[in-house]
């Protein structure tokens, strides 16, 4: 490989790609900006190269850097974009546990939570796209863990409240076929005898 692209080629490979296919992954499918961005980035290498072909030293070196910033600018809207997805995630997260928040791993996951989110957004306004994806991967990756938590805290609070609606419509049947049988108490009584002579 050509010693002028590797380190290029090195950050595209390592660096770029897994962040796109995290992309694609997450949204099922490909950020139009992200195609321009790597167009642009492959015009230059081949501008880059022609001038190389050309003796053109300091027209390829400004290729060269053009494709090394479409790169970079690739790079930081491929994590922008992570980060949005995630931090989605993590909002929904949030709504669905609700304040079942505090309640999660014996009330020390919210610490975890705020503290993970606020180094998250630290990082987010200091432009340090990559080190505010790695915390939100980081947050989103503890809120998965507390999952199971929430499913059971759910399904437990489904079943308390559904003993209690089961023992209230118990208690509604039997003062309601009490207040029956106190009011037409005669009436079923021989109805009772009409019943029990039909049937001997």
């Amino acid at each position: 490989m050509n010693q002028d692209y590797s380190s290029l080629y090195s950050d595209y490979n390592n660096e770029l790609k897994p962040l796109v296919s995290e992309i694609e992954g997450r949204t099922e499918m490909f950020e139009k900006g992200l195609l321009t961005h790597l167009a642009t980035m492959f015009d230059e290498i081949a501008l880059h190269a022609q001038a190389k072909a050309d003796c053109q030293d300091e027209e390829a070196t400004k290729h060269l850097n053009l494709a090394d910033e479409s790169l970079r600018i690739s790079i930081k809207d491929s994590y922008q974009t992570l980060i949005m997805v995630i931090d989605k995630n993590i909002k929904a997260f949030s709504r669905q546990v609700g304040k079942s928040l505090s309640k999660l791993s014996g009330g020390r996951f919210v610490g975890l939570f705020k503290s993970q989110l606020k180094n998250a957004r630290e990082y987010i306004n200091a432009e340090d796209y990559k080190n505010a994806y790695k915390e939100y991967s980081k947050l989103e990756e503890a809120c998965n863990k507390q999952i199971p938590e929430v499913i059971t805290h759910g399904t437990s609070c489904v079943r308390v409240w559904g003993t209690i609606l089961e023992w209230l419509l118990s208690i509604c049947i039997s003062v309601g076929v009490g207040i029956v049988v106190s009011c037409y108490s005669t009436e079923i009584k021989g109805f009772m005898r009409y019943l029990i002579d039909w049937l001997c």
